[in-house]
């Protein structure tokens, strides 16, 4: 991680998270060099930012999906009290428009955006407003589903379909011939995914939706 230094006039503070070094330089230059925006840190994973983020006090964060140990959508979720988070993604896969508003992200960008329009996009949500063009909406909706569970896996519908038969973790783990652990991490995923608080409330949800 690095970061400037506290600037005590108007500008925006903006904290950047990406792993791709090029990627990272260019849009920390390219955003300095806007008036009214300061690059106050860069972070290359979810763990750095979530360490990092705090102190270093930005009014906006913008996040690659991608990152090395999660995504941008994660960013968003966990650092949401602290600042809002605009994410970046040039993967227009099923659910993401979906999941990134659940999440609480106020923007979606596709990576063809210029610097200009995320300047653009970062003033309006540091003004408090969303920032999702109309053109990447209409590419990211084009691939959104927007049905309940659409973002799972094949091995999550399967450990879904179990647990609707009221099946234990451990009985799912030799069912499917997999560890209790990697059982659990996939029952953890249902739950994110369908916005469940407990393994009753995804199957309930699950069962609405016509998932099982």
């Amino acid at each position: 991680m690095t970061a400037s230094s506290d600037d005590p006039g108007a500008e925006i503070r903006v904290a950047l998270v990406d792993d791709h070094e090029l990627m990272l330089d260019g849009l920390r230059t390219g955003l300095q060099a806007r008036d009214g925006i300061s690059v106050v840190a860069t972070f290359s994973t979810v763990a750095e930012c979530i360490e990092g983020v705090e102190p270093s006090r930005p009014d906006v964060i913008v996040a690659d999906y991608q990152l090395p140990d999660g995504t941008g959508i994660d960013v968003a979720r966990i650092v949401r009290s602290i600042a809002p988070t605009i994410i970046i993604t040039g993967l227009e896969r099923a659910g993401l428009l979906h999941d990134a508003a659940a999440a609480g992200c106020r923007g979606l960008l596709l990576k063809t955006v210029t610097i200009a329009e995320l300047a653009e996009s970062i003033v309006a949500v540091a003004g408090g407003s969303n920032a999702f063009t109309t053109d990447d909406l209409l590419a990211l909706a084009s691939n959104d589903r927007g049905a309940v569970g659409a973002t799972l896996t094949t091995r999550e519908r399967e450990v879904l379909a179990l647990l609707g038969q009221a099946t234990s973790a451990e009985v799912i783990a030799g069912r499917l011939n997999l560890s209790i652990n990697t059982v659990r991490k996939h029952i953890a995923a249902v739950l994110t995914k369908l916005h469940a608080n407990s393994q009753l409330e995804a199957v309930i949800t699950a069962q609405r939706a016509g998932l099982i």
